[in-house]
């Protein structure tokens, strides 16, 4: 019984010998009002196929528009598996990006708070940017490529992350070597940066989001 096209022949050989041991019998019955359902010099099997051969070939036209609208949407759906499971993916390491992206504001909590915690709010920076290129690579490229496009948020937090990064190395480096030739930065101009840095992260963690949601809600 689990075999579907079995049971489409047994089911269709029944219906044939029901509709012939129908035609056998209808010569002797009597419809309500008295008059016999068809007069047995014409009812013969062939005037019956004649007569129901519009209606099956209707009945069949439907039966196998319905199979192969259930076929399509199944071969539909393998095809689009691999791309499902892409957006699960985004929508599990959105959790992850907004981890991230908590850590680099508190590390400009840390700077700002004082001497005592500005190198540990940088390197705790410094590892939320090492992290969040971790999350981003394995997905970006085939999310973007068959999902949507989403270049031009990932160019905003490579300018803004790349900037912070340069202006953390920079800061240590300005700190440990007496004398530096450049102006020296100052905590808070390192501490403006993780702004821009971790909004652009949170909006390519939303847009991503939504239309990996969308596309599994198809």
């Amino acid at each position: 019984m689990s075999d579907k096209n079995f049971c489409v022949v047994v089911v269709s050989a029944l219906a044939l010998v029901a509709f012939v041991i129908a035609m056998w019998l209808l010569p002797g019955m009597q419809t309500p009002a008295g008059w016999a359902a068809c007069s047995k010099e014409q009812c013969t099997l062939q005037g019956w196929l004649g007569a129901s051969s519009g209606w099956v070939g209707a009945a069949v036209t439907l039966a196998t528009l319905f199979v192969l609208i259930r076929q399509q949407r199944q071969e539909t759906k393998r095809l689009l598996r691999p791309l499902d499971l892409l957006c699960e993916r985004v929508i599990v390491a959105s959790t992850a990006l907004q981890e991230e992206s908590a850590i680099l504001r508190a590390g400009k909590q840390m700077i700002l708070e004082g001497t005592s915690t500005q190198w540990r709010g940088m390197e705790n920076c410094l590892e939320a940017i090492g992290r969040l290129y971790t999350i981003l690579q394995p997905v970006r490229d085939q999310f973007s490529l068959n999902i949507v496009n989403t270049d031009r948020l990932i160019a905003t937090i490579d300018t803004h992350v790349q900037a912070l990064g340069k202006a953390i190395t920079n800061y240590r480096d300005q700190s440990q070597v007496p004398g530096w030739p450049l102006p020296q930065l100052k905590p808070e101009d390192v501490a403006n940066l993780i702004g821009p840095a971790a909004e652009a992260v949170d909006q390519y963690r939303d847009f991503c989001t939504h239309h990996a949601q969308t596309f599994v809600r198809r």
